[in-house]
């Protein structure tokens, strides 16, 4: 048993290094130009609904909390066709709007610094306003997205303890990844055509 454990070992510590070597060979120190992205009215209207979406996914919870009279156990999890398969406590139901502060705060942070993040094309003098204000606008977007999409999640539980209604999770399931598959493909494409 111990020479097989040793010899795992062996084999990922070749791997790393392996691994070490070939990134060490990929990253390329650009000198990408900083440019401050002014706020395009798209940019405020974006920024404004993901405040509001957050906003309203804290004050729903606070309701269904403190002042909605939700039993103890309520549902947390459930299944494709909307029925509850996993319970917990009430105060499960702060879990989305936390982590949803999280995201929140670190998509607000990384969306200041356009000039780290990894584009399709070479940035330079000539195409970086255009390419940080794609790429800017598009983390908006996700963030946007986020947003609506966990005070949706958040919604539909409480409306499934408080009115006893099956979660509606099919369409949900579907339409959600496929939007950012779209959108991801979209920014892809756009940022190409920007060069």
């Amino acid at each position: 048993m111990l020479v097989f454990q040793s010899a795992v070992i062996n084999k990922f510590d070749n791997l790393k290094k392996m691994v070490l070597k070939k990134r060490k060979s990929f990253i390329k120190k650009e000198n990408r130009p900083i440019v401050h992205i002014k706020f395009t009215r798209n940019d405020y209207i974006s920024e404004s609904l993901s405040i509001i979406a957050f906003l309203a996914m804290w004050l729903l919870t606070f309701y269904a909390i403190v002042i909605a009279s939700l039993p103890g156990t309520i549902p947390i999890h459930f299944n494709l066709k909307g029925a509850p398969d996993g319970y917990g406590k009430k105060l499960n139901l702060l879990i989305t709007p936390l982590v949803s502060t999280v995201i929140y705060i670190g998509m607000t942070i990384i969306n200041r610094y356009p000039h780290l993040f990894n584009y399709p094309v070479k940035i330079n003098e000539k195409n970086a306003v255009e390419q940080y204000l794609l790429a800017t606008r598009i983390i908006r977007l996700i963030k946007l997205v986020i947003m609506l999409l966990f005070f949706i999640i958040e919604f539909f539980i409480i409306k499934s303890v408080l009115y006893n209604r099956p979660f509606v999770a099919f369409w949900f399931v579907l339409i959600i990844p496929a939007f950012f598959y779209v959108l991801f493909i979209f920014y892809i494409l756009r940022s190409i055509k920007v060069k």
